[in-house]
């Protein structure tokens, strides 16, 4: 019989342990490859009977009126999901196209699984000019009878979820194309948010910063990762991140792209979309009160004519693209 000294037997009961466990988590991993290659992977639990949903709705633009209608579903579905397997929900559609005539289009977005009370959903709706796809305008959660801007009017609006079917009012093969270009034009908007004095001088530090300053001063842009190198965008971060500005106290507005330029539109909720804004590498150049900006270089300014601090960035269109499991 063959005695290992006490160093060796201590390494070679180490070196086996260690292989016992290599070999085991193989099997275990086989085994579970071979559940899931044979369709044992996913358990069996009973899932729930789809919803499907109908929007009825009406819009109004130059004096006339446009039905807009849409049928869709959604389903219950076993996935494996924080750790654990369960039942889920996904809607079959996130947004539809309806074409209203050779002029214009509409993108609808519709309410996800979690917007219970269907009463007081309010869709964003996008209004295209078929003519000139490369802009589109957009009002955010547009409320029934609201008028933002003289041109779009949600005049009807209903919107029914049942576990009965109801009347098919898919997409044709025109408006499916159409929300494809969509989702490939990339588009991207600028949105502005303009603090009057009483805002702005809640906060200390931009107080004292921006007091000092005269007539028109463009503050920089804010750096990527927001790891801020300036007083002031470090100080506006703060001030910006409390508590006071919410609802009715913050001044938020779009852009209209006219003669070259963006300029500040005069109403709420309406925005001007350009494909591939975001992309942009050269000048993308902001008309604010006769001043010329470039907001490559400047997303925030100081007005002090009127004691404003105003900021301006870039950002993408809502996905329209359809949910996947």
């Amino acid at each position: 019989m063959v005695t290992l000294a006490p160093e060796k037997s201590h390494e070679h009961m180490v070196k086996h342990s260690v292989d016992t466990k290599v070999k085991t988590r193989h099997l275990l991993l086989s085994l579970a490859m071979l559940g899931l290659l044979s369709g044992c992977g996913k358990p069996n639990l009973p899932t729930k009977q789809p919803f499907h949903l109908a929007l009825t709705a009406a819009v109004e633009m130059e004096g006339k009126a446009y039905p807009v209608e849409f049928t869709w579903s959604e389903e219950n579905y076993v996935a494996y999901l924080g750790g654990s397997w369960g039942t889920h929900w996904k809607s079959s559609h996130r947004a539809f196209v309806r074409i209203l005539d050779t002029k214009y289009a509409v993108v609808v977005w519709l309410p996800s699984v979690n917007d219970v009370d269907l009463e007081k959903f309010h869709p964003t709706f996008a209004l295209i000019e078929r003519g000139n796809p490369r802009f589109l305008r957009s009002y955010w959660t547009l409320e029934t009878g609201e008028k933002r801007d003289g041109v779009f009017q949600l005049t009807q609006l209903k919107i029914e979820r049942s576990t009965d079917l109801f009347p098919a009012k898919p997409m044709t093969k025109d408006e499916e194309s159409l929300k494809a270009d969509i989702a490939t034009r990339k588009y991207g908007h600028l949105f502005g948010m303009r603090f009057l004095k009483e805002q702005w001088s809640r906060s200390q530090d931009l107080q004292r910063l921006l007091s000092p300053l005269k007539d028109f001063t463009p503050l920089g842009k804010s750096p990527l990762g927001r790891k801020e190198t300036s007083e002031t965008w470090r100080a506006f971060r703060r001030f910006n991140a409390g508590i006071p500005l919410r609802g009715k106290d913050r001044h938020e507005f779009g852009f209209e792209f006219r003669g070259g330029s963006w300029t500040p539109l005069p109403y709420s909720g309406v925005y001007w979309y350009r494909e591939r804004l975001n992309e942009e590498s050269a000048p993308v150049w902001i008309s604010y009160r006769g001043h010329l900006i470039d907001n490559q270089k400047h997303e925030m300014l100081f007005d002090e004519t009127t004691q404003q601090l105003v900021t301006a960035w870039r950002g993408p269109i809502e996905p329209v693209e359809d949910n996947q499991r």
